[in-house]
């Protein structure tokens, strides 16, 4: 009996390890990885969640920022359809997901706004290390980056256009910024976390 207890034990560390080898680290995760395998590994049911963030408020020949309200969420679908990876948000609209290479990158969140306080003055705030509940094991520069840009009409009507930069945590986690810029010229940028499952 003892015998095949021990065995079992053995067989469920194997497999435990072999389950811990396959996890996704995002970490030095290349261009040539985001193909279909990997399209495979984020299909299914996500959540985002806000972050922090701030958007911009012209009053006469001053600009404001004002903070953005935080914690809200919104359930999505990511799906491999005809040879790439989409987005399908209920208010975002749909949206392909590509490897974001060289070319003008978001600044990022500056640190006291993204509530970084442990962070040098000037620093900013790419990922929200809160949301996800740890630190990756690199800085996001070690990271693939994805994201997607589009234009389309606000609550209001009109135009806006969309930026988002996510950087691939695990196979599970996407962290980054999204940015929106209005036809008015005011903005607002947040920090936006993804969870699978």
């Amino acid at each position: 009996m003892r015998k095949a207890v021990a065995a079992a034990l053995l067989v469920l560390a194997s497999l435990a390890g072999n389950a811990q080898a396959n996890v996704l680290n995002g970490c030095g995760l290349k261009i040539d990885a985001f193909g279909p395998d990997l399209f495979k590994t984020f299909e299914g049911r996500w959540t985002m969640r806000y972050g922090p963030g701030e958007m911009s408020s012209r009053i006469g020949n001053q600009i404001m920022m004002l903070p953005l309200s935080q914690g809200a969420s919104q359930t999505l679908a990511i799906l491999s359809e005809d040879g790439a990876l989409t987005m399908h948000f209920a208010t975002l609209g749909e949206h392909r997901l590509t490897v974001l290479e060289g070319g003008a990158r978001l600044a990022g969140l500056p640190a006291a706004v993204a509530g970084r306080d442990d962070l040098p003055q000037g620093a900013t705030v790419l990922i929200d290390e809160a949301a996800l509940g740890r630190p990756p094991s690199c800085v996001p520069s070690d990271m693939l980056a994805v994201g997607f840009d589009s234009d389309v009409p606000s609550a209001t009507g009109q135009p806006q256009s969309q930026r988002m930069e996510l950087y691939i945590v695990d196979e599970s986690h996407m962290s980054g910024i999204l940015h929106i810029e209005e036809s008015d010229g005011n903005f607002s940028h947040r920090l936006v976390t993804f969870s699978k499952g």
